[in-house]
């Protein structure tokens, strides 16, 4: 189920124009890290960007976040699961997803 959520944010970030150029996105880097669930499948949480800048963005020690997503950022780096049950939680995230790219 990750893999799918993956895929679904990633071409939701392919459908929008980069925050940094305004050329079309090739990719999604994710504001909060990865590896925090609650976040990585919020599209609030996602960067459009080319390749180009998303490898310039991991490479260099620049910061093109927006007020509004520092803000975001700061509100959920440390949350945590809180009890809720994966699978509905996952299931909740691809039915947004899915009624966002339709």
């Amino acid at each position: 189920m990750e893999k799918e959520l993956d895929k679904l944010i990633q071409q939701w970030a392919c459908t929008q124009r980069s925050q940094i150029s305004g050329r079309q996105a090739e990719c999604g880097h994710h504001i909060v890290r990865r590896a925090n669930k609650l976040t990585r499948w919020n599209i609030r949480n996602i960067m459009p960007l080319t390749y180009e800048e998303h490898y310039f963005l991991h490479n260099n020690n620049v910061d093109f976040r927006t007020k509004e997503q520092i803000a975001y950022y700061e509100e959920n780096k440390n949350k945590s699961w809180h009890g809720l049950i994966t699978k509905e939680f996952m299931l909740e995230k691809k039915k947004e997803l899915c009624n966002i790219l339709n």
